[in-house]
């Protein structure tokens, strides 16, 4: 079953111990979050997600250097897609040099309590926009 209520966040690194870490971490805290390894998976997703968007991620993390579709080509398409105009995005990397400019980077290794507070913060911001639209 899909994650509902843009209360989510998508992890996408092709590192499977890692990510699938940091989504326990996430879970364990409270966040709900699922993790995919390609960014082709990703798009695929957000891409059927679109024609609902209350379904969307709040958020998407990415790792940026990945086989195929890396972190900064996800973040492109997520940009100029307009359906995905709501889901914010953040880069985890290694290499902050070769990040989108202007990307939300976190430097690995991570340090959790930043991811936490930025994730926790997008999560409250599309809560408070979910209320203006329903006012």
């Amino acid at each position: 079953m899909m994650p509902s209520a843009r209360k989510w966040v998508l992890l996408v690194d092709d590192d499977i111990d890692a990510c699938d870490m940091l989504g326990a971490i996430l879970e364990k805290r409270g966040v709900r979050a699922r993790c995919l390894y390609t960014g082709s998976d990703a798009i695929a997703l957000l891409d059927q997600l679109a024609s609902t968007p209350d379904n969307l991620p709040a958020l998407l993390m990415t790792d940026l250097l990945m086989p195929g579709i890396g972190g900064a080509s996800l973040v492109r398409h997520v940009l100029r897609d307009r359906r995905l105009a709501d889901v914010s995005t953040a880069v985890m990397t290694a290499t902050p040099d070769f990040a989108p400019q202007g990307a939300i980077v976190f430097c690995k290794p991570i340090k959790m309590a930043c991811v936490m507070d930025y994730v926790l913060a997008e999560l409250d911001r599309e809560k408070q926009a979910a209320r203006a639209a329903s006012a």
